[in-house]
């Protein structure tokens, strides 16, 4: 399959049957899931839950999309990133990372670019972003984006205050 967009050290594909094992992990990670709770992707079931969700994220005219974050040297899967149309209608971006690729500029990196494939090869003007204000990782990468801060809001599903970036 053919890469959606290349940073310096990075490419994003489409997802791959074959990245189960590696995603689950992802999803199944403490840490990575202390932030993420309540909201983004869930796997119950496993196999046949990706199996809904390769369907769902290369249907054409929808509104969810979830790709496969790899290294270039070594075209390992290091993560995800997506762009989600939203209950409240906004195309929210979102990333994750393995853990072993935390700190190392990975997440700026993956960040930038999406907003950047998203506004101008997707077209959607309208970016919004929303993290937990405990996730110190995540608020310095958006605040580093060309997102900025609007407002804080409680999250009913997690219980906690989420700081909402858009563009």
């Amino acid at each position: 399959m053919k890469e959606l967009f290349q940073t310096k050290r990075l490419y994003v594909r489409s997802l791959r049957k074959t990245d189960l094992e590696n995603f689950q992990k992802l999803l199944d990670h403490p840490k990575v899931k202390k932030f993420t709770n309540g909201k983004g992707i869930l796997l119950e079931e496993g196999e046949p839950d990706f199996e809904k969700l390769l369907t769902i994220s290369r249907a054409k005219n929808k509104s969810f999309w979830v790709w496969a974050v790899i290294l270039n040297e070594s075209s390992k899967f290091i993560g995800t990133c997506a762009v989600i149309k939203n209950d409240a209608g906004e195309h929210e971006i979102g990333y994750r990372l393995m853990e072993d690729y935390w700190n190392k500029g990975f997440g700026q990196e993956i960040a930038n670019k999406l907003i950047e494939f998203a506004c101008e090869e997707m077209e959607i003007n309208n970016l919004t972003a929303y993290v937990d204000k405990e996730n110190v990782a995540s608020i310095r990468i958006l605040g580093k984006s060309q997102l900025n801060f609007r407002k804080e809001v409680f999250n009913k599903d997690t219980k906690s205050i989420d700081y909402v970036y858009s563009s």
